[in-house]
This record gives C-alpha cells, sequence and structure tokens, in this order.
C-alpha cells in the first residue's frame, strides 16, 4: 500500500493535481466576481461598491434597462406628487374617481353640452407625453365621437372656460392649432389642491390651451373669462383631419401673452415660430395631463 501511494506522488501526478486546484480556485474567483462583490465580503453591505454596481446595472445596454428608458419617457413633464406609478386611466377608471371627487363651482366642463363625468367617455386621443423638451407624441387629449347621444358630430359643440381667467391668446387661421385660444389662471384663482399636486407658487399660473376651433374665437387677447364662459365651438382648423377639441394643461410663468404662435409652414414668421417652441418644447411651459383637473379635491 505505502509503494501505492507513493506512485500517487509521482511528479506527472502532482503537475496535474497543482493545474487542478488552480483551476478550482479560478472558479471560486469567477463566481465571485458575477455578483458584483468579492466572495469573501459577500455578506458585508458597503454603499460605495453598491452603487457603483446600481451604476454599472442602469447604464449598460440591456433589455431590462431598454423598459427603465421608457418609462422615463413617458413620464409626464409635471408630475403629480401622489403618482409616481403614472398611467392613463381608461374612461371606467377616470369615471369612478369622478363620482368620488367632488367638484367645486369653480371648475367647468369644456364642452358645453357634454358633463366632467361623461368626458372620460368620449376621449378620441389620450396625452402621451414625449420626453422633456421634445415634440413628438401627444402634448394633451382629444375629444371627439360619430353618433354620441342625440348628435351625430361633435362639430359646432360650444366649448367654454374651464376656470375663471385672462386671455393669453386668440388666435385663428395658424398651423398646427388653427383657431384656438389660450387662458391663463392667475396663482390666486387656481383649485388650492392643483396648487399642492403640482407644487405650483407664486410666480406661475395655469395655462390652458383649447385648439382647431371651428371659427374666429370669440374672446380677444386680454379679456376677463368666467369659468363655463363660451370661447368658441369644436372644429377642424389647423392640423385636424376631424372636428375634435384639443385640449393642453400646461404650468408657466405669469402674466405671459402670446400674439402669435405658429410652425410647420415656410409662410410662418420668427415670432410665430419662437412663440410656439416657446410654448411647446422650451422648458417654460410644462405640460400635464388634463383629464387630471376633472379628478382634484377642491
Amino acid at each position: 500500500m505505502h509503494r501505492k501511494f507513493h506512485s500517487y506522488l509521482s511528479p506527472a501526478n502532482l503537475q496535474y493535481l497543482g493545474i487542478a486546484l488552480i483551476l478550482i480556485s479560478y472558479a471560486f474567483f469567477l463566481s465571485g466576481c458575477s455578483t458584483g462583490v468579492p466572495t469573501s465580503t459577500k455578506s458585508t453591505y458597503n454603499p460605495t461598491q453598491k452603487q457603483e454596481q446600481i451604476t454599472r446595472e442602469t447604464t449598460s445596454p440591456s433589455k431590462s434597462n431598454s423598459s427603465v428608458l421608457l418609462q422615463i419617457e413617458t413620464t409626464p413633464t409635471v408630475s403629480p406628487k401622489s403618482q409616481k406609478d403614472y398611467h392613463y386611466q381608461t374612461p371606467t377608471e377616470q369615471n369612478a374617481q369622478l363620482a368620488v371627487s367632488p367638484i367645486t363651482s369653480k371648475i367647468c366642463s369644456p364642452l358645453q353640452d357634454h358633463a366632467i363625468k361623461d368626458l372620460p367617455d368620449i376621449v378620441s386621443a389620450p396625452y402621451a407625453p414625449p420626453p422633456p423638451g421634445k415634440e413628438q407624441r401627444h402634448h394633451g387629449v382629444d375629444f371627439s365621437y360619430y353618433h354620441h347621444g342625440n348628435r351625430d358630430s361633435i362639430l359646432g359643440v360650444v366649448v367654454q372656460s374651464i376656470f375663471n381667467g385672462k386671455v393669453a391668446a386668440a388666435i385663428s387661421d395658424s398651423f398646427p392649432y388653427g383657431n384656438f385660444v389660450i387662458v391663463e389662471t392667475d396663482y390666486k384663482d387656481i383649485p388650492s389642491a392643483l396648487k399642492e399636486q403640482f407644487d405650483i407658487n407664486e410666480s406661475q399660473s395655469l395655462y390652458l390651451l383649447y385648439a382647431h376651433l371651428k371659427d374666429r374665437p370669440l374672446v380677444t387677447l386680454g379679456d376677463t373669462v368666467t369659468a363655463c364662459q363660451p370661447i368658441g365651438a369644436v372644429g377642424k382648423s389647423g392640423n385636424a383631419g376631424i372636428p375634435h377639441l384639443h385640449l393642453e394643461a400646461r404650468i408657466g410663468p405669469s402674466s405671459t401673452v402670446f400674439n402669435s404662435m405658429a410652425f410647420y409652414q415656410t409662410t410662418t414668421t420668427e415670432e410665430e415660430r419662437n412663440n410656439y417652441e416657446r410654448w411647446r418644447t422650451g422648458g417654460e411651459f410644462n405640460h400635464f395631463d388634463p383629464m387630471l383637473l376633472f379628478c382634484l379635491n377642491n
């Protein structure tokens, strides 16, 4: 037996044994690296090391990272405090929320013949926010239908101001908004729930844009308007294939007026283009889903 054991310790066998030990050690080393933490310190929490791991994971071009980027891109420019996991509500969800959210007399439906609780049923194109500073996708919400209730079309339905305010723009025959009105609601007239929801300060106002009106606006720049006051009628002016009301909601600097606004045509002036870019992508006027206006406890 001693002679047999001695044969196992021959130089050739010792060499093979050494190679095997090296391979086993290397395997353990790789398993430790794959976790991003050395094998001997797996159970030790190191904030700096953990942050480095998070940075590597979120910046690597993996499949999971693409879903993170998508979530960032679809986050509204102004996010309500209570909606960290924002999603566009279905008409059923919105009607349920409107039913339990009392609305004061300071707010009005933008469409004279349609109650606030019925608005989710006639949304034809929901709010689909782009990344900050980008033009693509949908900055507001569209209302449209065929054969709804006793009406064959939304064409001609009276458009009215949602809040008290002052006319910040009343523009005709522009592109892409067509005939449209922007109403500024001053800080003191903004519902308290909205101020809290979006951290609005005294230097800011709420701006609502009503676009694609049928005819010239019924109001002019600088006019004072009250909630439920008619400002036009639903049409398809500007970049609109069918009659609909396009509504945008933004928070921006107080006392801003737009004498003109247009884009996408060679006939537009520099002032028109600058105003359009300032409103849409300049970063001063931050948009959010207008449907949130109708779900606030004031």
